[in-house]
């Protein structure tokens, strides 16, 4: 079940959720700067601020959709397996970040493989 989170800005609490149901104020922010943070961050990443293990704690995981892993598979029949990892990374990279940094990871492989493919097919036809 999912806790409710007193906004910063209005006072009120709200389901968690990315921002404020009532005026719109990102719930997850640091508290310095107000930037976005995400689960795994410790300083912010706009002004460098430590942020705590309780403000981490307190950012609930949102799990995605398995079908993600598609995308990168799919752009690598064209040679863009790449590009495929890093719009699924900078898509859910806040919601479900260690499945991000896999999607990422998957498309870099799988474009290294075709390179290396393509170069190995290349040199045996000579």
């Amino acid at each position: 079940m999912a806790q409710n989170i007193k906004c910063p800005r209005c006072g009120r609490y709200s389901p968690d959720a990315t921002y404020c149901q009532y005026c719109g104020k990102a719930l997850h922010a640091c508290a310095a700067c107000g930037a976005r943070i995400s689960r795994n961050a410790i300083f912010c990443s706009e002004c460098g601020a430590p942020i705590s293990k309780e403000q981490r704690d307190a950012i609930a995981v949102e799990r995605t959709s398995p079908a993600w892993w598609l995308l990168p598979l799919l752009l690598g029949f064209v040679g863009f397996a790449w590009v495929g990892g890093l719009i699924a990374w900078s898509l859910i990279r806040y919601r479900d970040p260690s499945k991000a940094t896999g999607l990422l990871w998957l498309g870099i492989s799988l474009t290294v493989i075709e390179i290396v493919v393509a170069v190995v097919v290349r040199a045996t036809q000579h």
